[in-house]
């Protein structure tokens, strides 16, 4: 019961780590260089989280897209209860990460199609008419 109690933390661990508070004190081995260079990389992942949960949404009916989700989640949580050093957490849950960032390049793609097709409709083009674009 006490690994139950403890998966909501674990979740925000395994995904956000490291915090913000962590990003402008200085480390012992990285110095305050490096924690800001591990904050903008956090940021990064910041972004393609939101950016994956768009792909996700494109692809909500595609079993793969799931099962892809829930390697990511199970390795992000799985990390999140049993790593207790953030830089290890770090490092560890980068295989994770790339999963995580080919999902919100899906996003990203999704996002600039439906901008391109919001777009061409205020000029008065039809979807079809725009190359690349997808009707989703």
């Amino acid at each position: 019961t006490d690994i139950i109690r403890h998966i909501p933390r674990a979740i925000v661990v395994g995904f956000l780590a490291p915090f913000p508070n962590m990003w402008f004190a200085a480390g012992r081995q990285v110095g305050s260089s490096g924690r800001l260079l591990a904050g903008f990389e956090t940021l990064l992942s910041y972004m393609f989280e939101c950016l994956a949960l768009f792909g996700l949404w494109r692809e909500r009916t595609n079993l793969s897209a799931w099962f892809i989700f829930l390697v990511i989640t199970l390795g992000a949580v799985a990390l999140g209860l049993v790593v207790a050093n953030i830089g290890a957490l770090y490092r560890l849950r980068f295989p994770f990460w790339v999963l995580l960032i080919i999902c919100g390049a899906n996003g990203a793609v999704y996002l600039f199609h439906r901008r391109a097709i919001v777009a061409s409709a205020s000029n008065g083009l039809a979807p079809e008419a725009i190359p690349g674009t997808v009707q989703s």
